[in-house]
């Protein structure tokens, strides 16, 4: 059986292939220690440029098994769930996944966030896109 992809699934390839070429060409330009956890816009946690491959392998994880646990879960609550939701909950995460790998660059360049603000930019971004591919 031929699986068929719908735009939710492209834009979750996308995102994926987005952020893994992301951690890649940053691994090369940051400085040697990246902050990769914050209190407000104060680091608390520095570590190795290293972890710049954190979200890009978190991100192909999710993008291998992601639909599995999300329809496990959303069946576990919700007995009947279509599955187009499950396909934009995915491209959802590969958002977040992306704009943390964002922040990260972006905070090593002199950007400073809060948490709050992200999160705000993640919502906006999911709604639009979804928006967006759902009328196309």
């Amino acid at each position: 059986m031929k699986k068929e992809w719908n735009k939710y699934d492209l834009a979750s390839v996308i995102l994926t292939g987005v952020n893994v070429v992301l951690g890649i060409v940053m691994y090369f330009i940051l400085d040697n220690e990246i902050a990769i956890q914050w209190q407000g816009t104060v680091p608390t946690s520095i570590v190795s440029k290293n972890y710049i491959f954190l979200f890009p392998l978190i991100a192909v994880l999710f993008f291998v098994s992601g639909k599995s646990i999300l329809r496990y879960v959303s069946y576990k609550w919700f007995k009947d769930v279509k599955q187009i939701l499950i396909d934009y909950l995915n491209m959802f995460v590969q958002i977040i996944f992306i704009t943390c790998q964002l922040y990260i660059t972006l905070y090593a360049f002199g950007l400073r966030i809060t948490v709050e603000g992200i999160f705000i930019i993640e919502i906006v971004i999911g709604s639009v896109f979804g928006m967006k591919l759902r009328k196309k």
